[in-house]
């Protein structure tokens, strides 16, 4: 014996319908019936306000641009924890990374330019120099997404539509850049 349907997720079937054809009543609905659910949720990955907002936002943004593509989901509120952890995983690595590389860059850069000691300046010069070649050797499309990155300061999302590639795309390939350069630093 099964439990007894539940209306709540009944009805969020039928306004997820609703919602892929494109009404914009029901995704206003669905927001304001999971946002608080979701961002509880999310508190419990990482306890950083202002990203889970930003995660749960760019959630419901991605979920209204790609409505048309989501037509096969049974299960509402499951897929939607699922793809909220995923983003806020993402966000939390790309956000780990993006310091990690600031932290080479800076270490091997930026060390030394206020020493006023000639010694010091000719070697964070050389480590510059060093650097700016590491980066510089990347394969294209590793260097094109460090830069955007790291130091146009894009958003992961701004980057891909840039690069004209998916979102899980580019963090592999910041990641791969980003191992890349450590690896060719502590040589």
């Amino acid at each position: 014996m099964g439990f007894p349907p539940n209306k709540r997720n009944e009805l969020t079937l039928e306004e997820w319908d609703r919602f892929i054809s494109g009404d914009l009543r029901s995704f206003e609905a669905i927001f304001d019936k999971h946002f608080e659910r979701l961002f509880r949720f999310g508190m419990t990955l990482l306890q950083d306000e202002e990203i889970i907002k930003d995660c749960v936002q760019t959630l419901f943004i991605d979920l209204w641009e790609k409505k048309a593509q989501l037509s096969g989901v049974e299960h509402v509120e499951p897929y939607l924890f699922k793809a909220l952890r995923n983003r806020i995983y993402n966000t939390y690595n790309a956000e780990k990374r993006k310091k990690e590389i600031l932290t080479l860059l800076q270490r091997h850069a930026l060390i030394g330019l206020k020493s006023s000691n000639d010694e010091d300046f000719n070697d964070t010069m050389q480590d510059q120099t060093e650097l700016k070649i590491l980066v510089n050797d990347l394969p294209l499309r590793q260097r094109e997404a460090v830069m955007l990155i790291f130091f146009e300061n894009y958003s992961y999302e701004k980057a891909s539509e840039i690069l004209s590639i998916n979102i899980q795309s580019l963090y592999k390939l910041v990641s791969r850049a980003v191992d890349s350069l450590r690896a060719n630093l502590n040589k």
